[in-house]
């Protein structure tokens, strides 16, 4: 039998068995969170992606076949879709270092204020997203950081593109983010220092 549009899963199927997961976006986000963390092994990354994930993860830590939990995870967050990315795919989006522009997104399009909002199931919190306006800045912003600049024949629209890639680029490793946020510190201590002394 085909699932209801609506109906979105609350579990996961293992050889037929139906494991209760946490569904909800914050949840999801925290899971995608731990697979950037730098400073754990892939164990370590794992476990607590687990732990996140199964309701129950005592019942799932010790199974010898671990990988088709690890497996049914993965087709969770992907909303039950094959990957169909390349492994040379660009990264166009970071809920970390994006999160301002989908907040201030969600809370413009559909009047969802997710800083108030725990319960949306990570599918629904997916479609949603990926029906975001065109004229929403993380819309905007994605688009310039998927765009081939050699696809652009017009040589003010390539430089354009080239600096908007540039401003929005993704940053790489929580070093360039703490060198950034202590930049911005730098310059708003200049501000302070120049505005006592004016």
């Amino acid at each position: 039998m085909r699932r209801a549009i609506n109906d979105y899963p609350e579990s996961v199927d293992v050889d037929g068995t139906l494991y209760p997961v946490r569904s909800d976006y914050k949840n999801a986000l925290l899971i995608l969170d731990a697979g950037d963390d730098m400073e754990l092994s892939q164990e370590e990354c794992l476990a607590v992606q687990l732990n996140i994930f199964y309701r129950d993860f005592a019942s799932v830590r010790r199974r010898p076949d671990l990988i088709k939990f690890i497996s049914a995870m993965t087709g969770f967050l992907r909303c039950g879709k094959q990957s169909i990315g390349s492994v040379t795919e660009i990264k166009t989006l970071d809920y970390r270092q994006d999160w301002q522009y989908i907040v201030a997104a969600f809370q413009k399009d559909y009047g969802i204020d997710l800083s108030k909002t725990d319960d949306i199931h990570w599918w629904r919190f997916c479609a949603l997203l990926n029906g975001l306006s065109e004229d929403n800045m993380i819309t905007k912003i994605v688009g310039y950081r998927g765009v081939n600049l050699s696809d652009i024949k017009d040589k003010n629209m390539r430089k354009f593109y080239a600096k908007m890639k540039q401003t929005y680029m993704l940053k790489t490793s929580q070093d360039e983010i703490d060198l950034e946020e202590q930049a911005d510190l730098e310059f708003i201590r200049q501000a302070e220092l120049k505005r006592k002394t004016a």
